[in-house]
């Protein structure tokens, strides 16, 4: 997920009860929900080197562990020789009480990012083994009026605050907004469902005039469990489409890898995968229309066992998609004196020249790979 959903987490979390259990709970549950995404700076090595770091040893068991306690420790240190110095009067914080909201801040993260179909590697480093959810958009724009709602309401008391959140609630309906326009122009069906999200705002903003705060620790503790009823509410969705996938799919001699992946902000739409051993197929199926109703389905040949992207494959790049895709294909262009192998996963990039998802590596030679290949990305 992104950060604005993880910290939502850490903030209800803390608003739920949790903050009573030391001092200086609130900023380690922050910070804890977003820690794991300390692996990010693998982007300044490249995009290949952020596919092949990026949700490794730091969303795994290992990484929640070692995390956890080093944050403690640290907010600890601080408390001890810098807070209580220049604030003698203050509670000091509790070491215990810090280890626990450390490892529950930093655990909900990595929960977060089972759920999309990005996936997470936990048992790492003994396995490099993904597992995937499959159920929430790395971006979920009800998640944010879920939680965030709840720690709206119960953060916002003075009109200084008041402006902020104004200002963050704009921010998040530009995003929701833009992305509505942008699915329009592109010819892609919208969320459909922005106007209600919109009125969901509206809501918690009454809600607060209303003095919706007098609730306490039951609103946040009722966003923490509305969020499990809507994972649920998913998962049934889910395997709805799921089901729709592998009825079309079964038209395609040896069809396998099934796959129903979330929309954004669409529970009632999904991308809809599956592959044969030579070709990817895709399509949307929406979980209201008839059964009957046929979606229009792309094909993607897969070309892995050519010469040329066999070749490609053997570089660090090729390598990494291997183990990053769930539905790898690649195209190839002709580049100089050689070739440009494009490698997709089709869970993102269907089309796309560059961005997320997509790896390119230079080869050098004729078809028959004489020559040894040269990585290039993008």
């Amino acid at each position: 997920m992104e950060n604005i959903c993880h910290t939502f987490t850490g903030a209800a979390l803390a608003k739920a009860g949790l903050e009573r259990l030391t001092p200086l709970a609130m900023p380690t549950l922050l910070i804890g929900a977003n820690l794991p995404d300390i692996d990010a700076v693998s982007i300044f090595h490249g995009p290949v080197a952020y596919l092949r770091h990026h949700r490794g040893i730091t969303h795994s068991v290992v990484g929640v562990f070692v995390l956890s306690l080093l944050l403690a420790l640290t907010v600890f240190l601080y408390d001890r020789w810098v807070r209580r110095r220049w604030w003698k009067d203050r509670e000091p914080a509790r070491l215990i009480g810090l280890i626990v909201v450390a490892f529950i801040g930093v655990g909900s993260h990595v929960v977060l990012d089972y759920t999309n179909s990005y996936g997470i590697r936990p048992f790492l480093p003994w396995s490099d083994h993904r597992y995937f959810g499959d159920l929430v958009f790395i971006v979920d724009p009800w998640l944010w009026l879920i939680q965030g709602g709840a720690v709206f309401l119960l953060t916002s008391p003075t009109r200084r605050r008041l402006i902020a959140w104004g200002g963050l609630w704009g921010l998040l309906a530009a995003i929701v907004l833009g992305a509505e326009i942008a699915l329009t122009l592109q010819h892609q069906e919208p969320m459909g469902f922005a106007w209600l999200w919109f009125l969901g705002v509206g809501l918690l903003w009454y809600a607060r005039w209303r003095g919706g705060h007098r609730w306490g620790r039951k609103l946040a503790a009722g966003a923490l469990m509305a969020t499990l009823i809507y994972w649920s509410g998913l998962a049934v969705v889910h395997h709805v489409a799921l089901k729709r996938v592998r009825t079309r799919s079964r038209a395609f001699a040896a069809a396998t890898h099934q796959a129903a992946l979330p929309r954004l902000a669409t529970p009632i739409r999904w991308d809809g995968l599956f592959e044969t051993s030579e070709a990817i197929y895709y399509t949307v199926v929406s979980v209201l229309s008839n059964p009957s109703m046929v979606a229009p389905m792309k094909r993607y040949p897969k070309r892995l066992d050519e010469p040329i992207i066999r070749q490609a494959l053997r570089t660090c790049a090729g390598a990494t998609m291997i183990e990053f895709s769930r539905y790898l294909y690649a195209d190839v262009e002709p580049e100089g004196s050689g070739y440009r192998v494009i490698l997709r996963d089709a869970r993102y990039a269907r089309e796309r020249r560059f961005g997320f998802g997509v790896v390119t590596v230079s080869v050098e030679g004729s078809a028959h790979g004489q020559s040894p290949p040269h990585e290039g990305q993008q």
